[in-house]
This record gives structure tokens, C-alpha cells and sequence, in this order.
């Protein structure tokens, strides 16, 4: 454990909108039985999408990123990462956004 790390459990996760972004904040309990509170100001909320069988990832990445779909999707990062799904190497594209609040329409928008 780290010098000053204290081990507890997580017991709510929600976050808020401030001016500089999107805060994560962490609420649970110490072994001792002290309540705290983390705040994360470095996580950017992200989604994966699945490429159709047969289509070019590339290109739906060129796709994403271009200025009619990125900005109302409130797109500001997407790329190509190769993950595993039941045993077989396939190719995803992750794409994150500016706010927690627009993944669901974002995801919506991209489907």
C-alpha cells in the first residue's frame, strides 16, 4: 500500500458539471469507518463502437472525427484499438467526448 493509502470500499460513483469540466466524484468508507469523498477531474467519459462486419474501420474513423459528426456529437478524441471478443482479435473505435451527459446521444447519433 501506498504511504498515506487507506483501504475501504466504494459505495456511490456520480459526477458534476463544473466550468473547467466534467468531475467524477468517488463516495465511500475506510476499514476505520471514515467517510470520504475523491474527486477526479482527469477522466474523459468514452464509448466503444463495433464496426460492421465487412466495413473499414479507417474510414468510419475518418468518418467520426469529420466536423458534421464530431461536433454535435461532442466528439473531441476518437482511434482504432484492437481488443478481443470470445476468443478473436477485432478492431473497435473508441471515441470520447466532452461531457458525460452526451454519451447516450452521442452512441445514439453514431449507431
Amino acid at each position: 500500500m501506498n504511504p498515506g493509502s487507506r483501504k475501504g470500499f466504494v459505495h456511490e460513483i456520480d459526477y458534476v458539471s463544473e466550468e473547467e469540466g466534467p468531475v467524477v466524484r468517488i463516495f465511500g468508507r475506510t476499514d476505520d469507518d471514515q467517510s470520504f469523498v475523491s474527486l477526479c477531474t482527469e477522466f474523459k467519459p468514452y464509448f466503444y463502437l463495433l464496426p460492421e462486419v465487412g466495413s473499414n474501420p479507417r474510414q468510419l474513423l475518418k468518418r467520426i472525427l469529420s466536423p458534421d459528426v464530431s461536433a454535435p456529437g461532442h466528439i473531441i478524441e476518437a482511434s482504432i484499438e484492437g481488443k478481443t471478443r470470445l476468443g478473436e482479435e477485432i478492431s473497435v473505435i473508441r471515441v470520447t467526448l466532452d461531457s458525460p451527459r452526451e454519451v447516450r446521444s452521442s452512441r445514439s447519433l453514431l449507431s
